[in-house]
């Protein structure tokens, strides 16, 4: 029995000094905004563009977050919340940016980070234009500050939604129509070669024939202007 005691005790050392290690700093942790590219696009020279759709089949918006304590030791095992904000600017007229689970203009997530520390959270939504998100990651739930680190980033996105209201349905072939016979239009533009066409249509198709839409709750939200234009 004595043998079982020593390797426990010691194991209760071992817990509470990485423990003292942790919780998170926000000198050594670092964010990273970014997206999961799963659409047609090339990957962009500049501009982070990409094609989203609500029901989270293609490209997503990312937040990768990697918890480290003050002497270096990633912090596992660590609930984070990131509280993401909005604004934007609809490419068409009487279009919206859509941001599926948000309220108003505000989308809560929570992880746990992993073995290694690190945290994804990530976000679809529909509508065509320029899109500023303004994340905060609060770290209070283990034990670390209310900004572990916060920032702002910029994308261009478009989307089978092209409307913009959550849903890819007949509202939406209105106004890709348009563009498909003039050949041209940013928002139909779904392989982003610069032209719109039949490959855009067989892109597009799918999502219509699916009636896809965001799995549970979204809103648009006010629109503002961008700090960079989109193509």
């Amino acid at each position: 029995m004595k043998r079982l005691l020593l390797p426990a005790f010691l194991l209760a050392v071992l817990s509470s000094a990485v423990a003292a290690q942790c919780p998170p700093d926000p000198g050594s942790s670092l964010c990273s905004m970014g997206y999961i590219d799963a659409d047609a696009c090339p990957a962009p020279a500049a501009a982070q563009t990409l094609v989203w759709c609500p029901a989270g089949d293609l490209s997503r918006i990312v937040l990768r977050v990697k918890a480290v304590g003050t002497a270096g030791v990633p912090c596992v095992g660590c609930p984070l919340t990131a509280v993401f904000r909005f604004r934007g600017v609809p490419r068409l007229t009487g279009t919206d940016l859509w941001i599926c689970g948000a309220v108003a203009n505000t989308l809560t997530l929570t992880a746990i980070t992993d073995a290694a520390g690190e945290a994804v959270f990530s976000f679809t939504g529909g509508g065509c234009g320029c899109l500023i998100v303004d994340y905060v990651v609060d770290a209070t739930a283990c034990g670390g500050p209310p900004v572990l680190c916060n920032g702002t980033d910029q994308f261009c996105v478009k989307s089978p939604d092209i409307n913009g209201n959550g849903i890819v349905n007949f509202q939406d072939t209105i106004r890709y129509l348009p563009m498909l016979s003039a050949g041209t239009g940013y928002c139909g533009d779904f392989n982003c070669n610069g032209v719109v066409n039949f490959a855009d249509t067989a892109l597009y198709a799918p999502h219509l024939a699916g009636a896809h839409a965001c799995t549970f709750g979204s809103t648009a939200f006010p629109v503002t202007s961008c700090l960079w234009p989109c193509p």
